[in-house]
């Protein structure tokens, strides 16, 4: 699997994090949780990762931008299969897709 679908997929299933799990590490993420828990999963990569934390909250809403942030440092270890709740929202998804493209491309 490549890395961009890689990526992809993981911010897909961390962004399911909050609502399928409520936030369960007791910790507020945001902005700077979101791009460690990216450069964790692709190899410490900080400066792409740095870009696309910026990216997607750009394109996203404030608090589905906090949504997404929380998830992806919740299941910062974690891999899986992208959850239909997750799929449903195509801003989301199209979010990390653009910035994914934009920054790991």
């Amino acid at each position: 699997m490549n890395r961009t679908v890689s990526l992809v997929a993981f911010l897909l299933v961390a962004a399911s994090g909050p609502m399928v799990l409520g936030g369960c590490s007791g910790v507020k993420a945001g902005k700077q949780e979101f791009a460690e828990a990216c450069s964790t999963h692709m190899g410490g990569q900080k400066s792409k990762c740095s870009c696309f934390v910026d990216s997607v909250e750009k394109e996203l809403p404030p608090e589905v931008f906090a949504s997404v942030a929380q998830g992806a440092y919740d299941n910062r270890k974690m891999n899986g299969m992208v959850p239909e709740s997750v799929m449903s929202q195509p801003y989301v998804s199209d979010a990390l897709a653009n910035a994914t493209q934009a920054c790991f491309a």
